[in-house]
């Protein structure tokens, strides 16, 4: 969820002939704009109403410069410029982006599931596959350490309508001379039997997730990584094998969002570990309750995710 900008080709999906040039400019507080030199509007378009006509695309479509493929989904014309001479400028708010598809139509948008990292995901479970082993000679000096990385085992917790899945994703980072990064990553997966559409995820099982985890670990959290996986992008390899791309996922996290604040696991009301022989029963139970306890659930959380209320908002909401 960092910042970024990149220039391409953009069209509507009904009209591929007629692409604009333009930059997309992303930051996780604000969202996304995508600022175009020219409109998608026809000639009759631009003679309505003094040129103020705005219009809400759903989908709009995109390939960068260096060949990626972009879709912006709920989008909206917030302003636009039409000067003689020139051209014309628009720039539209986007709130949805995937990276690494192009969908053409809203059903379209399906994902077999979703994973995310969250802020603090790594301390709340505490649970590591990294070993080190250090070597001295016999004069007590450093002769040698090694690290082996070996990937724990994933954690299945099976609900009615959705599988969740703690998995462990490994990388590393190397100048080959100074320097050797290694960085263990915890993804939370969610895999519903059937394709769902990405705004059925985040309105629901992503929601529920995310208020279980600031509960036990005491803060707001927020998505640090969202890859969704999709049969709209496959790789078919020679020997017949299909395998679904990673699609990266950016919508606007929210003007409060910090990534910079850790939390250590004394500091939590509840950590992995603590559930760990029940972690299904006690995430089936939070969202099962949330029918009923759902207006609750928001009340609390709202005093997470917005610090900057009034005390007195607080304390209604707390009570």
């Amino acid at each position: 969820m960092e910042a970024f900008e990149c220039s391409g080709d953009w069209w509507l999906p009904e009209n591929p002939d007629i692409r604009i040039s333009g930059i997309l400019k992303y930051n996780p507080k604000g969202g996304a704009d995508l600022e175009l030199i020219g409109t998608f509007k026809s000639i009759d378009d631009l003679l309505v109403l003094n040129n103020k006509v705005f219009s809400a695309p759903t989908i709009i479509l995109g390939v960068t410069v260096n060949g990626k493929t972009i879709t912006l989904y709920k989008c909206f014309e917030k302003s636009f410029n039409l000067s003689f001479p020139g051209l014309p400028k628009s720039i539209f708010y986007v709130n949805i982006i995937f990276i690494g598809c192009h969908f053409k139509k809203e059903e379209e948008i399906l994902f077999d599931d979703i994973s995310i990292s969250y802020s603090n995901l790594e301390e709340w479970t505490g649970i590591s596959g990294f070993k080190q082993d250090t070597e001295f000679d016999q004069s007590g000096h450093f002769k040698k350490t090694t690290y082996i990385y070996e990937s724990p085992k994933e954690i299945e917790a099976k609900l009615e309508n959705y599988n969740i899945y703690i998995i462990f994703n490994f990388g590393s980072h190397s100048n080959l001379t100074y320097s050797f990064n290694l960085k263990q990553t915890i993804f939370i997966n969610i895999k519903p039997p059937n394709p769902l559409g990405f705004r059925v995820y985040l309105d629901g099982i992503m929601e529920y997730i995310r208020d279980f985890l600031s509960l036990a670990i005491g803060k707001a959290i927020y998505p640090r990584t969202i890859i969704g996986k999709s049969k709209a992008s496959v790789t078919k390899f020679a020997n017949g094998e299909i395998v679904l791309n990673d699609i990266q996922i950016f919508t606007r996290i929210g003007t409060f969002a910090d990534y910079s604040t850790k939390v250590y696991q004394h500091e939590m009301l509840f950590t992995f570990r603590d559930i760990a022989d029940n972690f299904t029963i006690y995430l089936k139970n939070w969202i099962n309750k949330s029918s009923s306890l759902g207006p609750i659930y928001e009340l609390y959380f709202g005093t997470f995710y917005n610090p900057s209320m009034y005390r007195n908002h607080e304390f209604l909401s707390l009570a």
